[in-house]
């Protein structure tokens, strides 16, 4: 029994609700189902660990997932090939047990993982690699990166040169989504793996040497197998107390961890290696490993406090500055001058609460380096940023670009300055408020600024409103601007005109008279068919207006209400103007047979796009084929491979070949049918050349006439008054018309 007893808690920052079983992967529930309990039941015996109640076992893709809130480690129960899964880019394991067995032979594993960090959560995840970087390495390496996305990506903290940064990991452990392909890295790994423990060598050190041997080019490789180092410690402690099957030594691995779950240490460990000299003599050299931060983490509690990072000696007190800055910004401006001066505290705490810029150290402040490289919003550096950076047009046009209310920050020189007022206006017309009031009373500004920012005509006092070249040019480039300008400029057609121009919804601003004005709201539609939803009720109810409207933009019908929408006059109208207005028709208007008559009428393609009944009714498609027999292609496939409509269709049309080049370019089998279209349509000579009806262009080559060369026909050849080809028949490899030259 541990001094700190397991406490199982819950995954709440998992996307899955975690409480069903896998029905969709056929997996069981491990830790219950009669199969495996009992064996699972055993397994956690031997790791020192208590049964889990129901509601503690969290169900992932493939695995049944303990997770231990008072040790900071959670527990993978399934199948898992962990030789597979042994690679510097997947976090990898404290310990197993690997010998599960069903009561029909099925085997899985129990494996233990380290509590890390989780990147979509670290609040100081650094950007020296990325999920990309990650998953590149996976991917040069032979492994499936088919689950590499934000959310299973942990974080281990390394320190270099007395910098603090952190490296990405899988963590989410499947075989399925993240093993390596072909199984050729598992092969390799499991053979090596069982040599290791057959020469009596123990498991961390074999994966150390497994993780060594995966060896690419890579400037992240270095700092992967630097991350993997971090939790040593823990392994060597776990695997020297099961293979012993010691108790009282499993009891200490355990205790190690809840101490490490609230208190990060700073470990140095000794290690040995041998080699052999040129004589064959063994060679001993001692190693010594500094481990700067062991921690365990449990961000799956979502809790704040298991979300910070964890440091040790002069960082150690880190994670309570930022927890009083989350309260009050304020603190920051209290703290020992050298920790509110170092940078990455900074960082920190600005990511924590970005409202402490307003007391970031004055010298961090003239450091444009550093707040430029701050990974928060811009004007959140301007905000950290002291006078004199404020005073520099570019850094605090950039910086406030995208937040007008923090024009005040900047010098009072740059706030007095046109040019950069101007500058600033180009890029965001809500500045205007913030600008000199002055400014904005100046009849040559405004005309200057409305060339780039017509929407500061809001801002504008009543006289510059009322002013017919101000109104104008803001109206011509922004046209809903007319629902600031006065009611007589509304209530005029040419200033309505010009503000449809630039956008057409703006007829909504028009006086009343002008929005009941039947060529005004016809202009609003012309310039698009969305205008409808803002046309006067009285239009809109005007059934001889809707006619006029579906006129001339049948895609208006989409913006009209159901009752228009099932009117079949009014959709025959749309559909004769768009074709594309059919889709907007009612449900029982698209299965109506005059309606779609007109339709595939105007659009014989449209076809494919029925889901009408009328589709597979072969006395209506007959009459469509009579009307445009383009039709036919666009037929259903169990009405294209009806013979017996095929020959009654080529009965029907006689010579008219355009039918007869999609039917056997659909149904090349039809021998019989085939025979008789060659009679129908023999070899015919025109203007010197030979065309011939075929079925590909190895069949035009090997006609007895010969030729040297084929070609698809360039123009309609019109014989006996029947079109025996569009110009573009025959495309190559299908059937059609083509050319044959003689030799």
């Amino acid at each position: 029994m541990t001094a700190t007893p397991i406490r199982y808690g819950w995954c709440h920052t998992d996307h899955k609700p975690g409480r069903t079983i896998r029905e969709d992967w056929l997996r069981p529930d491990y830790v219950t189902d009669p199969a495996w309990a009992p064996a699972v039941a055993g397994a956690l015996a031997r790791l020192g660990l208590p049964q889990p109640a129901p509601d503690h076992v969290f169900r992932g893709t493939n695995h049944d997932i303990l997770f231990i809130d008072s040790h900071g480690v959670t527990v993978r129960i399934g199948p898992t090939d962990i030789a597979d899964m042994i690679h510097p880019a997947i976090l990898q394991p404290l310990g197993w047990v690997d010998d599960v067995t069903a009561a029909d032979g099925r085997g899985i594993s129990i494996v233990i993982y380290p509590g890390v960090e989780l990147y979509e959560h670290a609040v100081n995840r650094t950007a020296k690699y990325t999920e990309s970087t990650l998953e590149d390495i996976l991917m040069k390496t032979g492994h499936r990166s088919d689950d590499v996305t934000v959310r299973n990506i942990g974080l281990i903290r390394l320190q270099r040169d007395a910098q603090d940064f952190a490296v990405p990991v899988v963590i989410d452990i499947d075989n399925e989504m993240t093993g390596s392909y072909e199984d050729f890295m598992g092969d390799k790994n499991r053979e090596a793996m069982a040599q290791g423990i057959a020469d009596g060598i123990k498991c961390p050190a074999i994966m150390q040497r497994l993780l060594e041997s995966v060896s690419i080019i890579d400037p992240m490789m270095a700092d992967l197998r630097a991350a993997f180092t971090v939790h040593q410690p823990l392994r060597h402690m776990f695997w020297d107390a099961f293979d012993s099957a010691d108790s009282a030594k499993m009891n200490a691995f355990w205790e190690r961890c809840a101490v490490l779950t609230s208190k990060p240490e700073r470990v140095i460990r000794h290690e040995w290696t041998k080699r052999a000299s040129s004589e064959g003599a063994p060679i001993w050299r001692k190693h010594e490993i500094k481990i700067d931060n062991l921690a365990l983490y449990r961000p799956w509690t979502k809790q704040p406090e298991d979300m910070a990072t964890k440091y040790t000696g002069a960082k150690a007190l880190w994670p309570d500055y930022i927890a009083r800055i989350v309260e009050d910004p304020a603190v920051l401006q209290s703290l020992p001058r050298h920790v509110a001066r170092k940078k990455d505290f900074v960082a920190l705490a600005l990511a924590a609460n970005p409202e402490c810029a307003d007391y970031v150290d004055p010298v961090l402040g003239e450091d444009q380096a550093f707040l430029e490289g701050l990974d928060v919003e811009r004007s959140i550096r301007m905000r950290a940023a002291a006078t004199g950076l404020r005073d520099d047009a570019d850094f605090v046009f950039q910086a406030i670009w995208a937040k007008p209310e923090f024009y005040a920050l900047a010098s009072e020189r740059l706030q007095n300055d046109r040019e950069f007022g101007a500058r600033c206006l180009s890029r965001n017309y809500k500045f205007a408020p913030f600008l000199p009031q002055e400014w904005l009373q100046d009849r040559d500004f405004v005309l200057d600024a409305l060339k780039f920012s017509p929407e500061i005509y809001q801002f504008l006092s009543p006289e510059l409103r009322r002013d017919e070249d101000v109104a104008k040019n803001a109206i011509s480039r922004a046209g809903q601007m007319l629902a600031h300008a006065p009611e007589n400029f509304c209530d005029r057609a040419d200033f309505v005109e010009v503000a449809l121009r630039s956008n057409f919804r703006s007829i909504r601003f028009a006086s009343e008279r002008l929005q009941k004005n039947f060529d005004m709201a016809l202009k609003a539609i012309s310039y698009g068919a969305e205008a409808y939803c803002d046309l006067h009720a009285d239009l809109q109810a005007d059934h001889g207006f809707k006619m006029r409207v579906l006129g001339r933009r049948g895609v208006a019908l989409h913006y009209m209400d159901d009752s228009d929408r099932n009117n079949r006059e009014l959709v025959l109208v749309a559909i004769q103007n768009d074709t594309d207005s059919f889709v907007w028709a009612s449900e029982q208007l698209q299965a109506d047979p005059l309606v779609v008559r007109s339709y595939l009428k105007e659009s014989p393609g449209g076809a494919r796009h029925l889901n009408s009944p009328l589709m597979a009714d072969e006395d209506f498609m007959m009459g469509m084929l009579r009307q445009e027999i383009l039709t036919f292609s666009q037929l259903p496939a169990a009405l294209q491979e009806r013979e017996s409509f095929i020959r009654k269709a080529c009965d029907e049309m006689g010579e008219d070949v355009r039918l007869l080049r999609h039917t056997l370019a659909h149904h090349q089998t039809f021998d019989e049918l085939w025979k008789d279209v060659q009679k129908r349509v023999p070899v015919v000579e025109k203007d010197g050349l030979r065309y011939v009806w075929v079925q590909n262009v190895q069949e035009a080559q090997a006609k007895p006439e010969g030729a040297n060369k084929v070609r698809v026909a360039d123009r309609n050849l019109i014989v006996r008054d029947a079109v025996i080809g569009p110009a573009r028949a025959g495309v190559a490899g299908q059937a059609g018309i083509y050319c044959l030259e003689k030799k």
